[in-house]
């Protein structure tokens, strides 16, 4: 069982349709398929159900896509861990702005923070002054 496999079990899943699940990934359909043929052949029952709409999750694939979930999110914690004990930051820094700031200093601020930091995702909400002002907490959540 690879992990790519499941994550593209997973993108199968969510996006419903075999085509769009392939353009996700960035690899062929017929590729896509033989990938998730080998791995129903691994396992000896049939993952996905062919719908009218497109194909969904047999009871074995969604008894499986319960634990991919699970092994992804650990396979990916594993990776931050790693990229933390490596001096490499990641995660996600949320953080409000006021309108002003959100057009001048924030794009500067950003730009050199990804350049040093580019696995760490940001979120900024864009607000009205008055719900910035009731929100504005210290950027103190950074961690090493």
């Amino acid at each position: 069982m690879k992990l790519k496999t499941l994550h593209a079990l997973r993108v199968v899943q969510q996006s419903g349709s075999l085509r769009a699940a392939a353009q996700a990934l960035n690899i062929t359909q017929p590729a896509l398929t033989v990938a998730i043929r080998q791995l129903e052949d691994e396992l000896g029952v049939r993952l996905l159900e062919r719908t009218n709409r497109g194909v969904r999750a047999s009871s074995y694939g969604e008894q499986l896509l319960e634990h991919a979930e699970r092994i992804l999110g650990e396979v990916e914690r594993a990776r931050q861990h790693i990229a933390h004990m490596r001096g490499q930051w990641t995660g996600t820094v949320r953080f409000s702005a006021s309108p002003a700031s959100s057009m001048v200093l924030v794009p500067r601020a950003l730009e050199s923070f990804f350049g040093e930091h580019p696995e760490v995702r940001v979120e900024c909400p864009l607000r009205r002054l008055s719900e910035w002002r009731h929100s504005c907490v210290p950027m103190r959540s950074i961690s090493r």
